[in-house]
């Protein structure tokens, strides 16, 4: 959720988040994000909420250059992103964050493939964007059934030849 305060009523119903783009600096930013698709909060208020779609979220965790701390969140607004309960617009401006709260929730495995074709790639879908860097051969043990009784390979050395980049997918080539 991204929280902006307004310093009046904001009429709910005149908030256009596509108006709405997050950057990681104010002038020039390297990155941004355009805030299209959220939801906006329903109640008419100073303040006003977006809760962003995954696909954003995720868009966000992709670039290590914005919303990593307070010094790459910004928000622009352009003209008549909001207007108060009489009608009147606001007008573009760009601002830094006050506050910042990090992401500190865990990614978890949602699914996995293993292709054994050209010498075997592995493809494991998270359900946050994960950095290819973070994974570790050594943590990941291939087994022949749900039951630990099966056959276990657990992997060593590491995952060569990345297929891919920092994402909700990661696919590597496995190496003998």
């Amino acid at each position: 959720q991204v929280v902006f305060t307004f310093s009046e009523t904001v009429n709910a119903s005149s908030v256009a988040p596509q108006r709405f783009t997050l950057q990681s600096s104010a002038a020039a930013p390297v990155a941004s994000v355009q805030l299209d698709g959220s939801t906006v909060s329903a109640l008419d208020r100073p303040t006003v909420t977006l809760t962003l779609t995954i696909a954003k979220l995720n868009l966000i965790k992709q670039n290590t250059n914005l919303a990593r701390g307070l010094s790459t969140t910004f928000i622009s607004l352009s003209a008549n992103a909001a207007a108060d309960m009489v009608g009147l617009g606001i007008n573009s401006v760009t601002q830094a964050a006050t506050s910042y709260v990090p992401d500190t929730t865990s990614p978890n495995v949602v699914s996995f493939n293993l292709t054994m074709n050209s010498g075997g790639i592995l493809s494991v879908v998270f359900d946050e964007v994960v950095s290819l860097s973070s994974l570790q051969a050594t943590g990941i043990t291939l087994q022949s059934s749900a039951l630990s009784s099966g056959v276990l390979v657990t992997l060593s050395g590491l995952l060569s030849s990345q297929l891919n980049a920092d994402g909700t997918v990661l696919s590597v080539f496995l190496t003998k």
